[in-house]
């Protein structure tokens, strides 16, 4: 169709009808997958890659090119469900499906400069320099996207990035990159107008959806620049937005230091006792080595986008893990949820709510 139409395909996705056609089949098709699990998983890590892990790629590749991002990340999950091994190319295609269009909207040194409200947003919040810029450029596949730089503090203004302005399918939204807190080097003038102008942006935009907060995991060290943040969320005192810690640098980290790590937060996020801080959830990811690129994009695709999923992904399979690679899951809760003894299943995926 896109060979026979050319510029017009674009125009048309949502219309043509050969393209729809081939959509639902793939959508009568995927939950099928369930009979194959035994196989699959059975076999070795290179029989796996050899063919199972190209040919969901290349499944990837075709649903971006029909704008089938439901259907993309519904083969993500049953890459997880069948232990397929992702490799670079796997993130890349999710990232390439979900944004075809991003460009600087406008940077703010001011909430009332702030674009008009909307399109829903999602924030990367940190201290300086752990990596929100570098994670931005990492999700829409870009190098210089958003300013990075070796040394603290290069981000000193509330960055908007449209992503998908104009597309006639997918949804437009923003990512928004704020300041880093606790940089030593800026003056108290400047370090009071940043945290006036994120905890305002907490309290007023209406628009806004998930709040990633970044902490760095190879120092595994929760910083009173990271306190700050939880208190201006709690001061908000709103419910209407979620919380998600993102683990950065993991590809530094061994297994255990991550865990150790991620208990450690879990900890500390109790003790701010806000529902929302206890309900956050955690992240490992990596800008380097692109880990955690799909989970990421699975949340801010279900945050800004109304889409039909259900039934399509793999549900309540025997054995199936209910949370994303990339998701650190708590131990506690993975003990709560463990089949009893008269055999009664975990809750299915959508029933589910990490407590951490």
């Amino acid at each position: 169709e896109k060979r026979r139409l050319h510029e017009d395909f674009f125009r048309s996705v949502e219309t043509n009808q050969a393209l729809q056609n081939v959509i639902v089949q793939a959508r009568a098709v995927l939950p099928t997958l369930g009979k194959y699990k035994k196989a699959v998983t059975a076999l070795t890590l290179r029989q796996s890659k050899a063919g199972l892990t190209e040919a969901f790629n290349e499944l990837l590749k075709s649903c971006g090119r029909a704008f089938a991002v439901p259907e993309a990340f519904c083969v993500l999950e049953w890459m997880e469900v069948l232990q397929v091994p992702k490799d670079s190319y796997t993130y890349e295609a999710i990232g390439m499906n979900t944004v075809k269009r991003v460009g600087l909207l406008r940077k703010v040194w001011d909430l009332p400069m702030a674009p008009e409200e909307c399109e829903p947003e999602v924030v990367f919040a940190g201290r300086s320099n752990v990596g929100k810029s570098s994670l931005v450029n990492m999700l829409v596949g870009r190098t210089a996207l958003a300013p990075t730089s070796a040394q603290p503090g290069k981000t000193k203004t509330m960055d908007f990035y449209s992503a998908n302005s104009g597309h006639p399918t997918l949804p437009r939204f923003r990512l928004v990159d704020v300041p880093g807190l606790g940089f030593a080097k800026a003056t108290r003038e400047m370090r009071m107008r940043w945290i006036g102008l994120i905890g305002g942006y907490f309290v007023q935009r209406k628009t806004l959806k998930v709040v990633f907060h970044l902490l760095d995991a190879s120092l595994s060290e929760i910083l009173p620049a990271d306190r700050d943040l939880w208190k201006l969320l709690a001061q908000a005192r709103r419910s209407d937005f979620e919380l998600c810690i993102c683990l950065t640098k993991a590809d530094c980290s061994l297994p255990s230091q991550m865990e150790r790590f991620a208990t450690q937060v879990r900890k500390a996020l109790r003790k701010e006792g806000s529902e929302m801080a206890i309900n956050a959830r955690i992240f490992a990811c990596s800008a380097r080595s692109k880990l955690g690129k799909d989970t990421l994009w699975r949340k801010i695709w279900s945050a800004v986008s109304d889409a039909d999923m259900t039934g399509i992904m793999p549900e309540n399979l025997e054995g199936q893990d209910d949370r994303g690679l990339g998701e650190i899951e708590d131990t506690d809760d993975k003990q709560r949820h463990r089949p009893n003894r008269q055999g009664h299943s975990r809750p299915k995926r959508k029933e589910l709510n990490l407590q951490l």
